[in-house]
Parts: structure tokens; C-alpha cells; sequence
């Protein structure tokens, strides 16, 4: 459901000529949110360095799977074919089309996802760190491949709580603006319906994986942005109703 989503608001504002009525902070935040979440899921798929430390820190192996990173990449597509909808039919100014807490949220973001892995890299890079990994290899026993992967594990973790943190307040922009208009014109009701049902699909998911392992915890918990993103889906969009 949450692949198709956004299907009924590409439609509706290619037969309107506009997006007006669609909230620019909504489809912004989406593309970043998504961004971070797609290099979360594909890393806890197919790294297996990453997946070691996973398991090493929680005992399980992550519950992230295929379909979840066919959704981040799939929804991170359309988000952008709207962006480019929005700059087509109305035009796109960062200052006047996005609201100023969000211009602040957004260029935050981007610039923890970029410099993180920029410093990172430095920070463990020889010239930086000569010697250190030695060293705590031989009291601790631990090399210098697993403890640069825990600080990637890290920075996984940090995208996907950015893409919670972005579904939790990018539907405000969206009802403040659907409220001063006092009408949803412009906004298709079946996102919202849409993504209830994913949202409850999501946590039935997990709660499936659960029962499956015979973990609750790791099996729910496992995976905090997806469960994050099932909650959070479920009660702003419900909220449009």
C-alpha cells in the first residue's frame, strides 16, 4: 500500500496542471526521509559486516527485508517525479515553498548524512587513527574491520531515526496548509487511506517476523523504523479523516 500511495496524488495533479494544495515540505522531507532509509535497509541486507555487528550487538539478526528496500527505492522515485511535478506546473523557490522550521530540519539533515560518513572516514583512516586499532586490537580483541562497522551500524541507525523523525512532522505541513485553505483540494484522499493500511500491514509484518524467530523483542524491536513508521503512518494520516 505504501508503494502505490502516492500513485492517486501523481494522477491528480497531472490532471489538474498544478500541485497546489500539495504541501512542498510533505514531498521534501519524503525524498530525504527515503534517502536515509534506503541506505539503512540495503546496508542491513547485503552488507555482511554489518550484519555481524548487528547480530553481535543484539543477538539477532536484523529483520529488514527485500520488500523494504524495494519500498524506499520505489517511494523514493515518485517522491521525486512530484518533485518534478511541483517545478513543472508551479514553480519551486526553497524560501517561499518550504516552511521556515523545515528549511532549518532539512539542510540539517542532509548535512549530518554527508559529513557523518565524510569525517568518518577520515577519523578512521590511517593517518588518522595509526596505531589506535592496534592497540585495541590486542587488549580488547577487537579489529579494526568490526570497529569501523559498529560506528557505520551507527550511522544506519541515525538515517533510519531520520526518516522517522521526518514522517513524524512532515504530515504538519500538509494539515496546517490543508487548514488555512480551509479545503483538502489538491491533496488525494487515497494517500491517507493508503498509507493507514500500510502502516497497519507494516506492524503485521513485524509481528509475523516475530512469531516466526520466537522473539517478541527482537523481532518487533528489531527493526524500530519500520515499527516507528507503521505508528507514526497510521495516527497523522487517520488525523485526515
Amino acid at each position: 500500500c505504501w508503494s502505490v500511495a502516492f500513485y492517486p496524488q501523481v494522477l491528480l495533479n497531472y490532471r489538474r496542471k498544478t500541485t497546489q494544495g500539495l504541501s512542498a515540505d510533505f514531498i521534501l522531507l519524503n525524498v530525504v526521509g527515503f534517502t536515509g532509509y534506503a541506505i539503512y535497509a540495503g546496508a542491513l541486507l547485503w552488507s555482511t559486516n554489518i550484519r555481524q555487528v548487528y547480530e553481535m550487538k543484539v543477538h539477532q539478526y536484523p529483520t529488514v527485508q527485500l520488500n523494504d528496500f524495494i519500498l524506499c527505492a520505489h517511494v523514493w522515485l515518485v517522491s521525486v517525479f512530484v518533485c518534478f511535478q511541483i517545478f513543472i506546473y508551479d514553480g519551486f523557490v526553497w524560501t517561499r515553498d518550504i516552511t521556515r522550521p523545515n528549511q532549518w530540519l532539512l539542510s540539517s539533515m542532509v548535512l549530518i548524512g554527508v559529513a557523518y560518513p565524510i569525517i568518518l572516514v577520515l577519523w578512521l583512516s590511517p593517518s588518522f587513527n595509526k596505531g589506535q586499532e592496534e592497540e585495541a586490537d590486542e587488549q580488547e580483541g577487537v579489529g579494526k574491520g568490526t570497529t569501523s562497522m559498529e560506528y557505520w551500524l551507527i550511522y544506519l541507525y541515525l538515517l533510519s531515526y531520520m526518516k522517522v523523525l521526518t514522517t513524524l512532522v512532515k504530515y504538519v505541513p500538509q494539515a496546517l496548509l490543508n487548514w488555512n485553505r480551509k479545503s483538502t483540494v489538491g491533496w488525494n484522499i487515497w494517500r491517507s487511506l493508503l498509507d493507514v493500511t500500510g502502516g497497519l500491514l507494516s506492524i503485521a509484518q513485524l509481528v509475523g517476523d516475530a512469531a516466526y524467530m520466537g522473539d517478541w523483542k527482537a523481532g518487533v524491536m528489531g527493526n524500530p523504523a519500520k515499527l516507528g513508521l507503521g505508528i507514526f503512518s497510521i495516527i497523522f494520516s487517520s488525523s485526515y479523516y
